[in-house]
């Protein structure tokens, strides 16, 4: 599930967050889902300092209109995870005037949305009937906007507004349209063949430093240490269209991961494999803090579709 968050990393498939409406003018935000869409935060995104929304995940990770879909958010702080975040789930059902550069309607942020429960750390959430003429491909009632873009992986989205005390995040649902303005035997072998999106998994969180596993039970301070961590078999081929040839094409998952640590210093936010690497894999060098303590990890994985996992892991640091 996309996501974006102001006080989240930047990522493609990510939260998008915003401090309560009164405090969030005094603070900036830049869009990168899929690939990324989490505006900066002044530090460094990948150092959780405070309560922030990390992760926003839809299971299924992609449906059609009317479908349900189970939202759950992962809400970290200084102390590490939040285990019942005290979030409100609500639909934005305002398209974004094109005018407009952020990932949503600047009215969803503010009162123009549809409350759908809470609170808690996931809900069920029933995509409208409608989403793929709000915000896919559909031409829209009343001839006021033009049908929506698709985005690089052809697929569409529907926010999901998350609100927490002091803290507003949106989830983006993969929404499943028919495909536009192809040739009739295209769409109809499309709709037979295209298979919907499926959250990625990821392995334990992984330590080691000079080439040796590392116990997170006893990490040395001020150390070079490599995290890691393995997606398997999740970067999915998937079928697009070609607006170029005008065909039918098939494609593989990137993926994505974006680390976060409460102390410490990473030397990425995030890293990650394009859709013509192969390996399942990827790994980032964190130098350990120079004061002992208990230390939170958290890696979100994102596949270029829009799906999302996340691990964590606690450490000490002697």
């Amino acid at each position: 599930m996309r996501s974006t968050s102001a006080t989240s990393a930047t990522s493609r498939a990510c939260p998008c967050s915003r401090s309560s409406a009164r405090a969030s003018k005094s603070r900036f935000f830049a869009l990168l889902l899929l690939a990324g869409c989490l505006p900066e935060a002044p530090e460094r995104t990948s150092f959780v300092s405070s309560n922030r929304v990390l992760a926003v995940v839809a299971e299924p990770a992609e449906v059609a209109p009317g479908e349900p879909t189970d939202v759950r958010v992962l809400v970290a702080g200084a102390d590490g995870t939040v285990i019942e975040p005290q979030a409100y789930y609500s639909l934005c059902l305002s398209p974004k005037p094109p005018a407009e550069n952020g990932a949503v309607n600047s009215v969803c942020w503010a009162d123009a949305y549809v409350p759908v429960g809470g609170p808690g750390a996931s809900q069920r959430v029933v995509v409208p009937k409608d989403a793929c003429a709000r915000f896919g491909p559909d031409t829209p009632s009343g001839g006021e906007l033009r049908p929506r873009d698709a985005d690089a992986t052809g697929g569409y989205f529907q926010p999901v507004r998350i609100a927490i005390p002091e803290l507003a995040a949106f989830g983006f649902v993969r929404i499943r349209c028919a495909l536009p303005n192809a040739a009739a035997d295209v769409a109809l072998s499309f709709k037979k063949a295209y298979q919907p999106n499926v959250n990625p998994t990821l392995s334990s969180l992984a330590l080691a430093a000079g080439g040796a596993a590392l116990s997170p039970d006893a990490v040395p301070r001020d150390a070079d240490v490599i995290l890691s961590v393995d997606w398997g078999a999740s970067a999915e081929t998937f079928l697009r269209y070609d607006r170029d040839a005008l065909a039918l094409v098939e494609e593989r998952e990137a993926m994505r991961v974006s680390w976060f640590v409460t102390a410490g210093e990473l030397e990425a936010d995030a890293t990650g494999r394009d859709a013509n690497d192969a390996a399942t894999s990827t790994e980032v060098g964190w130098r350990s803090p120079t004061e002992p303590g208990l230390v939170h990890l958290w890696a979100v994985v994102r596949d270029s579709r829009g799906g999302a996992a996340w691990v964590e892991l606690d450490v000490t640091v002697l």
